[in-house]
């Protein structure tokens, strides 16, 4: 079985781990590893590899999924000053302004990808 790919029509499971390859010419690059859904026919592809920008074009949704489950935020939300009229949920209830330090990604998961680790390995 091969490796899936978003051109041969998989669907894709999950980004599994994000790793950072540094390059000689002191670039780096971020990779992630997705894992993907059963073909039709019940074949599961093998995990495949897609830089940051390849998978920002073939998935955009994937990747926003990924880097959400990394993100952390500290700050619980602030009621408005008054209320809207509007019945919406989202309409009554504000989040405080974030202050740089309060929404991150979490360090020892940066750290994690730079040093190669999977994210099972990252606790």
């Amino acid at each position: 079985m091969g490796h899936g790919h978003f051109l041969y029509g998989d669907f894709a499971e999950k980004v599994t781990f994000a790793r950072v390859e540094s390059k000689k010419t002191g670039d780096q690059l971020l990779y992630f590893v997705v894992t993907w859904k059963p073909r039709p026919n019940g074949n599961i592809p093998k995990e495949s590899e897609f830089t940051n920008r390849e998978l920002a074009k073939l998935n955009p949704e994937l990747l926003i999924q990924y880097y959400e489950t990394k993100l952390k935020i500290l700050n619980p939300p602030i009621k408005p000053p008054r209320e809207t009229g509007n019945k919406h949920p989202s309409a009554t209830t504000q989040l405080a302004p974030p202050k740089t330090d309060e929404v991150h990604l979490i360090s020892s998961d940066i750290e994690a990808a730079a040093s190669g680790k999977r994210e099972k390995d990252w606790t």
